[in-house]
């Protein structure tokens, strides 16, 4: 049984059904009827709920670069080095001489919750096999930063 691209890491959603019968949609797997993320939902897929904190990872990460560092921050997942600064806060890269302005105002905080957050965007089968564990690092990123995680369940 091959669950993933080899390569890509992508999920090989065909083969899902083979563990998870009678599921016609992916996005419907669901581990246990936790609401993980918070919002109600218990009947949402596992995948929803993943994507949910970790979108709620980058807002805060947002966030404490802007309020804390002082420099806004925006990510890329498509144009390396991920992280581009935005200074004036205008939620846009901010370019210089035609080039993204990396960000480079980094503390050692928001440094380890930009990697957590690259983590979870370019694993792209977290959600599928590693859920609990990469939604307990976005828990704990947030908190981190000093976001608030009540609403949200620790796996």
């Amino acid at each position: 049984l091959t669950c993933h691209n080899p390569h890509s890491g992508e999920v090989a959603l065909e083969t899902c059904a083979t563990c998870h019968a009678g599921i016609e949609d992916v996005d419907a797997i669901r581990m246990d009827a936790t609401d993980w993320n918070g919002n109600g939902d218990v009947a949402e897929g596992v995948r929803s709920e993943y994507n949910a904190i970790r979108d709620a990872m980058y807002v805060q990460i947002q966030a404490y670069a802007k309020d804390t560092i002082g420099t806004g921050i925006i990510y890329d997942r498509d144009a390396y080095p991920y992280w581009f600064a935005d200074a004036d806060n205008n939620g846009e890269i901010d370019v210089v001489d035609g080039k993204n302005v990396t960000y480079s105002t980094w503390s050692g905080r928001l440094l380890k919750a930009a990697y957590n957050y690259n983590f979870m965007r370019k694993t792209s089968a977290g959600w599928a096999h590693n859920a609990k564990y990469a939604m307990q690092i976005a828990i704990d990123t947030i908190e981190d930063l000093g976001g608030d995680v009540t609403l949200y369940t620790r796996p």
